[in-house]
């Protein structure tokens, strides 16, 4: 189970108004394969995000090559 995953889970459901203790979060998250599974999604949530920004930073560069 990646950490990250874990202290983004603790800190949602407190934003969510439904706090879990970390054993919980660790319990969730080593059930049916939910770490790799979020993690999975934050994973494609960055490279969208990274994709979306290339862009523009190519134009604030001047470069249009490709590497």
């Amino acid at each position: 189970m990646a950490e990250i995953t874990l202290s983004h889970l603790l800190r949602l459901a407190i934003e969510q108004g439904c706090p879990v203790s970390r054993e919980q979060a660790v319990a969730f998250l080593n059930q049916e394969g939910n770490a790799y599974k979020l993690w999975k999604h934050m994973m494609q949530a960055g490279e969208e995000f990274i994709a979306g920004k290339i862009p523009s930073l190519a134009s604030q560069t001047g470069t249009t090559d490709r590497v």
